[in-house]
């Protein structure tokens, strides 16, 4: 009995260690590190966040400057020159590229027991979907971050955040009433009508004003292919190209009747996303189709009353619906950017870092990363719901690490990516957050274009060679009101065969029977 209670003594001992105790007994680390991108001239090592978890598992970091433009160029300079920095973090990393530098030992491999050792990391690397699909014989070089993971309830599938915005306080005046989704007869009367009504007063208001790329996306969503992610798609008689869909011509059709009547903004094909969606926030167009993430809708509500001087209120959102009520929806993918480590890299060090990035995937890690310093800007209630500690400022924002910190450029990189959080922040209006929720339960709920997994990351000379401009094809076939769509898709098939055709028998020797 005695030794069992000097056990136990002893264990009660352990666990009471505080966290600076317990950092005293790690022998302090250095690294090489860069994030999604970062800046030569900033400091990323001398704000109270840096200190806190550089204290907490006793390193120190040297950030490698890197542009979001320049940076897979630098990052494969790096990795084939054998001088890349301990931790890269790729923000849009290529799966061919990540498979042979994997295979010729170019990148670091999670050791052997990583998912038992590392149990927050290995959870968070499970919900991006793509476990299976980076293992390279069983092994694996690198760390995809979830975009939606602990408070998003984001259940597989994962739906696209592309949604309508439109004038809530147009559509009242005229008459219509959408809900959490407007069909698309019923999107065109109300384009139809605010453009007759000249609801602007210029006597030039716009219907849907977007770039090429979310027009080709909205019309594309009738296609029933996830083109918007996937040039093959495969049925019961095997793999094709995209533009052999039957369906295909079908949304081209529907984008030129648009086009013709003048709901669509007859410029949409020069502007960019920046221009385009200024026409909607400055209030010179009836609706916008763009992403509905919950930080990008905040900056459109912000430019919307910057640029009309009206409340953001004035803006409705909606998904897209067929004519017979069915939602439209495109899967989207649950992962953003890949973290690799140097081949070079010391085994202690690596250590070290992993288990820095097991706490930045945990709840408190996630939390400080994005809020703040548990106790000083966040903690838990007695209920056992967060709280922030903070004071909102005359907007009811909250001041963030983003706000406070140079290091969350960083850290932001390690663990889930910032998507997820934006569901419990108190900084975005609640009630908003709830539509924009209501919004993705009404995709979940209709027909879901999903990602094939299978051509996604299947690799073969093929592929690496392919390459044909859809957008551009897709944004003739809406404006060239002179040629027939039909004919014009089987004429660019047949030009094109000797670049797809390769590629779709590959996929049908790999994965049909």
């Amino acid at each position: 009995m005695k030794r069992f209670l000097s056990w136990m003594l002893c264990l009660v001992m352990v666990l009471s260690l505080s966290g600076a105790a317990m950092a005293e007994s790690l022998e302090p680390v250095k690294f090489t590190i860069t994030s999604t991108h970062s800046n030569s001239d900033m400091d990323y090592t001398s704000d109270a966040l840096y200190q806190f978890i550089a204290d907490k598992f006793q390193f120190a970091y040297e950030v490698y400057p890197v542009s979001k433009d320049s940076q897979s160029e630098k990052i494969r300079i790096w990795i084939n020159g054998g001088t890349m920095p301990d931790v890269v973090c790729w923000r849009n990393f290529d799966y061919q590229e990540y498979l042979t530098y994997g295979e010729q030992g170019l990148l670091k491999e999670l050791p052997e027991g990583w998912e038992e050792t590392y149990p927050e990391l290995y959870n968070m690397y499970k919900a991006c979907g793509i476990y299976e699909q980076l293992a390279i014989d069983g092994k694996y070089y690198g760390i995809p971050h979830s975009t939606y993971y602990r408070f998003a309830n984001m259940e597989d599938p994962v739906v696209q955040h592309a949604t309508l915005y439109y004038r809530k306080d147009w559509a009242e005046k005229l008459g219509f009433e959408f809900g959490a989704y407007v069909t698309m007869s019923d999107l065109a009367a109300y384009l139809r009508a605010c453009i007759d009504n000249d609801m602007v007063g210029n006597g030039n208001t716009l219907g849907l004003s977007d770039n090429p790329g979310a027009i080709n996306n909205l019309f594309g969503m009738f296609s029933d292919y996830n083109y918007d992610q996937d040039a093959f798609y495969r049925d019961e008689t095997g793999y094709h190209w995209i533009m052999q869909n039957p369906n295909f011509a079908k949304g081209m059709e529907m984008g030129r009747q648009w086009y013709n009547e003048g709901l669509l903004d007859p410029d949409y094909y020069l502007l960019s996303m920046t221009e385009a969606t200024a026409n909607f926030t400055s209030g010179l167009s009836a609706a916008m189709f763009e992403s509905c993430s919950i930080p990008s809708n905040a900056a459109f509500r912000s430019t919307f009353e910057e640029g009309t001087g009206l409340s953001a209120d004035n803006i409705g959102l909606a998904a897209i619906a067929s004519d017979d009520g069915v939602v439209q929806a495109n899967q989207m993918d649950n992962y953003w950017s890949l973290t690799m480590f140097s081949p070079d890299i010391d085994d202690a060090v690596f250590e070290r870092i992993l288990q820095l990035i097991d706490w930045t995937c945990s709840e408190e890690g996630e939390l400080t990363i994005m809020v703040g310093l548990k106790g000083e800007a966040w903690d838990y209630a007695a209920d056992g719901s967060i709280q922030m500690l903070l004071q909102p400022d005359e907007k009811g924002k909250y001041s963030s690490s983003q706000d406070l910190y140079n290091s969350f450029q960083v850290f932001r990189s390690l663990g889930v990516i910032a998507d997820d959080y934006s569901f419990i922040n108190p900084s975005y209006q609640k009630d908003v957050v709830e539509q924009i929720q209501a919004i993705f339960a009404a995709k979940k709920q209709g027909k879901i274009n999903k990602i094939d997994y299978d051509y996604k990351f299947f690799t073969s000379d093929s592929k690496a060679d392919y390459s044909v401009d859809i957008e551009s094809e897709m944004t003739y076939l809406i404006i060239k009101s002179d040629v027939d769509i039909q004919q014009e898709l089987d004429s660019f098939v047949e030009k094109n065969a000797s670049i797809w055709q390769p590629v779709v028998d590959d996929l049908n020797e790999a994965f049909v029977q």
